[in-house]
């Protein structure tokens, strides 16, 4: 029972927009060339304005840019829907930036230092509790019980789930 209530709370904040292949999810239009919303679009709506787009959203090119980012004078555009995504698709959403972030990180030669707070976050029984609050403002029981509610959460190859919890609460502080 606590799982379900914690799990409604922290979908609650985030709202959901329409989500639609062929239909421009701004203005609902049909006609004239469609694309397919960028992840790092899909990102920065989500951090800003706690909207959350679908994987496969389709916005007409009056919208976006050549890299398929929405301009951020149509973001006043964007009506969000009183539903709340899918866990799923927070999921989808999470695994993403944790690899895009990760895959920066590792690109980038100067980032070694920034990538080494997130290597305690490996083996949990071993994090500390000021690393843990310093990274993801959380104590570390706190960041265990949002592991416990992020179910379908799994670990890849090139990072754990905690890693990847932990990357994604860091930049969400930092923003």
């Amino acid at each position: 029972m606590f799982r379900k209530e914690k799990k409604l709370k922290m979908s609650e904040n985030i709202k959901t927009t329409f989500s639609h292949h062929s239909k421009c999810f701004i203005c609902k239009r049909t006609t004239g060339p469609l694309r397919v919303v960028s992840l790092k679009s899909r990102i920065d709506i989500f951090l800003n304005l706690k909207l959350f787009i679908k994987k496969k959203t389709s916005a007409c090119y009056r919208h976006l840019n050549q890299k398929r980012e929405i301009h951020k004078n149509q973001y006043c555009l964007i009506k969000p829907l009183p539903a709340s995504p899918k866990q799923a698709d927070l999921i989808e959403m999470l695994n993403s930036v944790g690899t895009l972030s990760l895959n920066c990180l590792n690109e980038n030669e100067s980032a070694d230092e920034e990538s080494l707070i997130f290597e305690p976050f490996k083996n949990f029984e071993l994090l500390g509790e000021n690393h843990c609050l310093q990274i993801t403002n959380l104590t570390k029981a706190q960041f265990l019980q949002v592991m416990n509610i992020l179910e379908r959460l799994r670990n890849s190859k090139n990072r754990t789930k905690e890693q990847l919890l932990a990357l994604y609460k860091y930049y969400i502080i930092s923003f």
